[in-house]
């Protein structure tokens, strides 16, 4: 599991997903599909879960952090790059960006 944030409905976690197929070389090689934004919360005794999507939810970001740059209450997705590293790379350092915020 990935990174989480506290949100106003619920805890937003980042994680990766599997898709199971027999020739998918994201799982197969790696950590799977990803990461996504997943919304948790309890309702009725239980927990839910609900994709949210690529980005955290604008209004997510600027309750947990104010103050932050803009750059990082609103991020741009990436271009995506044609190697997996430089993929991996560029969401560790969104990943450590989030995590100076907290």
């Amino acid at each position: 599991m990935g990174a989480s944030v506290k949100g106003p409905d619920g805890l937003y976690r980042l994680e990766y997903t599997r898709c199971n197929r027999s020739s998918c070389k994201k799982c197969l090689e790696g950590k799977g599909h990803g990461p996504y934004w997943y919304r948790y919360w309890w309702e009725g005794g239980k927990t839910r879960k609900k994709y949210v999507g690529k980005e955290l939810p604008k209004h997510v970001m600027a309750e947990n952090h104010p103050d932050a740059p803009a750059a990082v209450q609103d991020p741009k997705p990436e271009p995506k790059s044609t190697k997996n590293n430089e993929a991996r790379a560029s969401m560790d350092e969104y990943m450590e960006r989030a995590r100076r915020w907290r």
